[in-house]
């Protein structure tokens, strides 16, 4: 509901980011993509399998290893949140 009266206001966007609670859920990430036509950034669990092209792969391949950076986003619930 809260996308859709987004979309329906003079406020203009092209993707959603979200946390795993709805990254997780399929139906949720069809529904931005499909009905939408939504681009999007969410997060997975990592027990969790997803199909279809992967931005990481190809920033991988094609970004030489000094671009990259060990980042934190600071203390979480289980300790530091480093990212690359």
């Amino acid at each position: 509901d809260m996308i859709r009266r987004a979309q329906a206001s003079p406020l203009r966007f092209r993707w959603v980011t979200a946390d795993a609670a709805y990254g997780q859920d399929s139906r949720f990430r069809l529904f931005l993509e499909d009905d939408l036509k939504l681009h999007y950034v969410v997060a997975v669990p990592k027990s969790q399998q997803v199909h279809g092209p992967r931005i990481e792969d190809r920033i991988r391949r094609e970004a030489p290893p000094e671009a990259w950076q060990r980042l934190s986003a600071g203390p979480g619930a289980k300790g530091e949140r480093c990212y690359d």
